[in-house]
């Protein structure tokens, strides 16, 4: 049998990933191309999904032409994309406006009144639903301060919807995307009531399918632009939440895996269905046999990025990314778990998971003038690996799982430091799958060489390799432990000082 092949794209907040991914889930040939979000007022953040698709095909011409791939190999297409991006569309038109990505906040101005009323037609007095990057605010205030866009707009799209519609033509949404708008994926339907709470018109709602589902084939012009054969299925996609429960192996109830990107993302494949919580959200699973507990934090490995950005100054000093990151090794090396007792709270927009809350800020505490900037970059590092033992640990005391080790996927997992902080501060093994940075777009492919009928679920596992392994090491255990309870407690201290501050 010739060899198969399909193309992945991987939409981020600041780039384009595509790649093409052959049946043993290695990555052929791959590129990224930049993409610039614009940021018009405080709070607001919009992205153009012309440009996505624009630059996107640019790549997967130049891939299909580097690979030397014949296209009649490559048998399917498959997207995802950051979650909670809105964008309101016609079929005809396409884009009425910019996506409203998942950083953008602008519905904070109407949130108080979105919880308010939903709360009320609960009957739960002080419901705190949503956060105001939520789409359902998003919509609310699109609703109210843009009428005439709300007005002319036959649906609504996710982001990987709209390169799915650019592909395809055809306008629909994953089941995991719907269910962060308030789609009721167990009835399979719209809630009436939510409609009728927020003003939303039923007809304007959009057709929600499965993830793994064929939405449509790749038109003459689409294949054209992006260099690859009509007639091609492309599954109707996902966000890049669950395309790291798959990129991470997991297919069956229990699977777990940690992605550390500019977010952190904890998956676990589950057959339970509890209600969101602090502990996590539930979505509807890849295998829409099972389901996934997500938990998150907004922003994670990004840490990091900031930490360099800020401590470095690499443009301004000519300093190369590859220079700054030696140095930072060096100064996670010389300086001992715990920092002298600095910590840093990773929180840049309020968190969701293990708490909700959209004023808790980021920031350095407990300095001194015995501190170093290595100890800074420490503390940094030590306060990722505390935020992910509080979600593990809420986790573990809700659901009737005990984790004993995790594979460890995203960009983070090519740093060994991290990874051997992360297993130290969390007393488990963490395992780094290969090539870590691309498993979203391993979990892409997965998807598309299901739909294109080649793959199934249970052949994913052993298509996910480990590289590299991290035990923890007994000797760091005692001052961990001690800095998780002090991490904590610094949030119950201060979280109303935060919300007073921020509201």
């Amino acid at each position: 049998m010739a060899n198969q092949y399909v193309m992945a794209f991987d939409l981020g907040t600041s780039s384009i990933k595509v790649a093409i991914v052959d049946a043993e889930a290695n990555i052929v040939v791959s590129g990224k191309r930049p993409i610039l979000p614009k940021y018009p007022k405080k709070g607001w953040a919009e992205s153009d999904p012309e440009v996505w698709w624009k630059e996107g095909c640019i790549l997967s011409r130049e891939l299909v032409k580097e690979s030397g791939i014949d296209p009649a190999d490559i048998v399917g297409v498959g997207f995802d994309a950051p979650s909670a991006g809105f964008i309101p569309v016609t079929k005809e038109k396409g884009a009425l406006y910019p996506s409203l990505i998942w950083l953008d906040a602008r519905g904070e101005e109407v949130l108080d009144e979105c919880n308010e009323v939903l709360a009320e037609a609960l009957g739960v007095p002080g419901l705190e639903m949503w956060t105001g990057k939520d789409p359902v605010p998003k919509m609310c205030w699109v609703k109210r301060f843009m009428p005439d866009i709300w007005e002319e707009m036959e649906t609504f799209l996710a982001d990987v919807g709209y390169l799915v519609y650019k592909a395809t033509g055809e306008l629909t949404m994953p089941v995991q995307e719907a269910f962060t708008y308030g789609y009721d994926w167990n009835a399979g339907e719209w809630p009436p009531g939510l409609l009728a709470v927020y003003g939303f018109e039923p007809e304007k709602m959009p057709v929600v399918s499965q993830a793994v589902d064929i939405a449509g084939y790749v038109t003459e012009k689409a294949a054209e632009e992006m260099g690859v054969r009509p007639g091609l299925p492309v599954t109707t996609g996902f966000s890049d939440c669950s395309a790291a429960e798959l990129g991470g192996g997991c297919v069956k109830p229990g699977d777990a895996a940690l992605y550390v990107g500019t977010s952190m993302l904890f998956t676990t494949t589950t057959d339970l269905c509890p209600e969101n919580s602090n502990a996590s959200y539930t979505y509807p699973g890849c295998n829409p046999a099972y389901n996934m507990l997500l938990s998150t934090n907004d922003i994670s490995g990004g840490c990091i990025d900031w930490v360099v950005e800020r401590l470095f100054e690499p443009e301004k000093y000519g300093y190369t990314l590859d220079d700054c990151y030696k140095e930072v090794d060096k100064m996670l090396d010389e300086t001992s778990p715990g920092a002298d007792d600095l910590f840093f709270s990773t929180s840049f927009q309020g968190e969701r998971q293990p708490i909700l809350d959209n004023y808790f800020r980021a920031g350095f505490w407990n300095l001194t003038t015995e501190h170093s900037r290595s100890h800074m970059v420490r503390a940094v590092y030590e306060g990722i690996a505390y935020q992910i033992r509080w979600s593990l640990e809420t986790i573990e005391a809700t659901y009737p799982y005990k984790y004993e080790k995790l594979l460890m996927t995203g960009g983070g997992g090519k740093s060994d430091r991290l990874a051997q902080i992360i297993a130290d501060v969390l007393g488990i093994p963490i395992e780094v799958a290969e090539d870590p940075g691309f498993a979203v777009t391993r979990g892409t492919a997965f998807l598309a060489f299901i739909a294109a009928g080649t793959m199934t679920f249970d052949d994913i596992p052993d298509k996910v390799k480990v590289a590299k392994r991290f035990l923890p090491r007994e000797e760091n255990k005692a001052v961990y432990d001690r800095g998780m309870y002090f991490y904590k407690k610094y949030y119950e201290t201060n979280k109303e000082f935060f919300k007073e501050l921020n509201k």
